[in-house]
């Protein structure tokens, strides 16, 4: 269990020998079904920061999914998840919200 979420797990620890600037890597690997090999069930983390233990490591990585989970929802409110920014809508939104970021930050000043 991670943060309440349960999660499946397998680590490795490794060095590959055609990249030996690395060091010493930590792959942990996410199963999402256990016992279905299919590799769409499948996600593999990649460390060299060997002083985090795997449990460590698993709460970084689901922290930092929800977060981005919580951006593509932004996304979606705002309209700008289908648009890329070269589209004229989408640099007129980013511009909007660049103001209202600018508004809110400098209210006391």
């Amino acid at each position: 269990m991670i943060a309440g979420t349960t999660v499946w797990s397998h680590s490795v620890t490794a060095r590959v020998p055609s990249l030996p600037f690395l060091g010493t890597i930590r792959l942990v690997v996410i199963q999402d079904e256990p016992g279905n090999l299919n590799q769409k069930t499948f996600r593999v983390l990649i460390t060299d920061v060997m002083e985090l233990g795997v449990d460590q490591i698993l709460l970084i990585y689901l922290r930092r999914w929800k977060q981005e989970t919580y951006h593509q929802i932004i996304k979606d409110r705002l309209g700008a998840r289908s648009y890329k920014h070269r589209k004229l809508k989408a640099i007129i939104r980013f511009l909007e919200l660049a103001d209202v970021a600018y508004c809110s930050w400098n209210i006391d000043g």
